[in-house]
């Protein structure tokens, strides 16, 4: 069954489409009733990005904890792991950084 909206008002199946269309012959779509508010763009990526930068750090030092540092003299495997750590939370804090500009942006227009 064809129900591609024709120029007359109804579709294939004989029902009135008239108010759900715009001007210029588009399907207008309406919020729907309990639906949640939609977000600012750069949130989830502010929040995620919050995440990573706090928790990087700290799963660093455990998977180097984790991997025997401690029996090794140097202390190597420790630092490597917190440093991949470190790295994964700067990148967490630049998106963070770089969500919360975009969300400003989004809510000031």
């Amino acid at each position: 069954m064809d129900v591609t909206p024709d120029r007359t008002g109804t579709d294939a199946g004989g029902l009135a489409v008239d108010d759900d269309l715009d001007a210029g012959g588009r399907a207008r779509v309406g919020r729907v009733e309990g639906a949640p508010e939609p977000v600012q763009p750069g949130f989830w990526m502010t929040v995620l990005g919050s995440f990573a930068a706090i928790l990087a750090p700290l799963i660093g030092f455990l998977g180097g904890s984790a991997s025997g540092a401690g029996y090794d003299q140097t202390g190597r495997r420790l630092a490597v792991w917190l440093m991949v750590g470190l790295v994964v939370g700067g990148l967490g804090v630049l998106c963070a950084f770089v969500g919360a500009v975009r969300w400003w942006r989004g809510a000031h227009r």
